[in-house]
């Protein structure tokens, strides 16, 4: 009798454990199919069966209650159910007679066209070929393939997809956060600490035409910014004079991203000001018709060119064809054209000479101060 019982026992469990399933499932409006992936299925998606616009069923006859499962509105996990607020991760279900799904990753649409998706990305100097891993209606194994490089990004082309989402790393250990629901050729920028952004696909423009309106009596106009080579980093530049209260130049570089002031002459003495005349003016931003309110001073050329030889105060001066320096501790010099560009630069510790230079106007920097010379 009781190995009758024992018997008997063993078939009830063996039955309750292969027995049929019915998974019953509540889905957002909108859905417009949804799928199951689990250990009964080997965590491959099987579409299941509609009952209305919200409702979903499905009967494996091979489950049972002690498997774990979740939910896609797609035939892959680019699809899959999320938390209330539709970014947290659901963790994988235990059986219940009718689940509830809060959110989608994505709403699967499956008349949707495919097309080619072109991912494009531009990494920290440290990347040497970065890696794309991707997972969707494409998917790739840990750490992903590699990308292409085609001039300033790195390129890959997803062929034929709705939805993708994917993770740029180096391979060594560095890698963004999931970047998901993927759908169209998108940019980015990947930043040193990896975060990441999306960003335009266009080149940037280089070069921006500065025009400014200056003070009646001013006399001369320079710009002085962040420029990159060969423009001085926040060395005045001097600029062309339209008519009596406008000045404009090309910096055949900048980009507009760039921080920048005016000044009247070639050094900071002359920098503009406030209405008040007094106020500091915050670093500016780009803008194509710049005004000035005041100066600090103003310059006057005809009366601050440096020639000749020195007295026992004087740092520049010209002797003949070449500018001297005269100093007595380790300094660096450079000698720019009165257009800016950068013409010849030194270190050194005792006197020094330029030479080599034709005969006209010069601007002279020495210790973050300019002068104007002129060789005759």
């Amino acid at each position: 009798m009781k190995k009758r019982f024992l018997l008997g026992l063993v078939v009830l469990l063996t039955m309750g454990l292969s027995a049929q399933v019915t998974y019953t499932v509540t889905v957002p409006e909108g859905t417009n199919a949804c799928y199951i992936a689990g250990d009964m299925t080997s965590w491959s998606h099987q579409e299941m069966n509609r009952v209305d616009a919200t409702h979903y069923t499905i009967t494996i006859a091979t489950a049972n209650e002690t498997q774990k499962y979740k939910y896609c509105s797609g035939p892959n996990w680019a699809y899959e159910e999320k938390q209330a607020d539709c970014s947290g991760a659901v963790a994988d279900r235990t059986y219940a007679a009718n689940d509830v799904v809060a959110c989608w990753a994505a709403v699967y649409v499956p008349s949707a066209p495919k097309q080619d998706v072109v991912i494009k990305v531009k990494v920290p100097e440290t990347w040497t070929t970065p890696k794309i891993h991707f997972w969707g209606d494409k998917s790739s194994t840990w750490p992903g393939e590699n990308m292409v490089q085609v001039g300033e990004w790195w390129v890959y082309t997803f062929e034929q997809i709705n939805i993708v989402n994917i993770i740029f790393n180096n391979g060594l250990g560095a890698q963004t956060s999931n970047i998901t629901n993927v759908s169209a050729s998108t940019c980015y920028q990947v930043n040193a600490d990896n975060s990441y952004q999306a960003i335009s696909c266009e080149p940037v423009v280089a070069g921006r035409i500065y025009t400014v309106k200056v003070p009646a009596g001013t006399k001369d106009c320079y710009i002085a910014g962040d420029f990159q080579s060969p423009y001085p980093n926040w060395g005045q530049i001097r600029m062309d004079q339209v008519n009596d209260s406008v000045y404009t130049t090309t910096i055949s570089n900048a980009t507009g991203a760039e921080g920048y002031k005016y000044c009247s002459g070639p050094s900071w003495d002359y920098v503009e000001k406030q209405a008040n005349c007094a106020d500091d003016v915050p670093n500016r931003t780009y803008a194509s018709d710049d005004v000035v309110a005041c100066w600090a001073q103003v310059f006057d050329p005809l009366s601050t060119s440096v020639s000749g030889a020195p007295d026992a105060h004087t740092l520049v001066y010209t002797d003949g064809s070449v500018i001297r320096v005269r100093v007595d501790s380790k300094t660096t010099a450079a000698v720019y054209s009165l257009q800016g560009v950068l013409l010849q630069q030194a270190e050194f510790s005792s006197n020094h000479e330029f030479s080599g230079l034709s005969k006209g106007v010069y601007i002279v920097k020495l210790n973050g101060v300019s002068s104007k010379v002129l060789l005759k």
